[in-house]
């Protein structure tokens, strides 16, 4: 975790404050990318296809 990594979605203030610097680095790393219209959508479930997809991004981390 890097705690000087900065939230670039627009509903980061949407995301709690104790995962900001997880979600942050996660996104600094490319492991997520967030949904497309510069949101992260923090408040949502997310779908299987998208939990995959952050799966097989950390499995491919070199």
């Amino acid at each position: 975790m890097n705690p000087k990594a900065t939230l670039t979605f627009d509903d980061a203030d949407q995301i709690p404050v104790w995962a900001r610097p997880y979600v942050a680095t996660a996104a600094e790393a490319g492991l997520i990318k967030g949904n497309g219209d510069g949101k992260f959508n923090p408040i949502a479930s997310s779908t299987r296809a998208e939990a995959v997809t952050v799966i097989l991004a950390m499995l491919n981390e070199k």
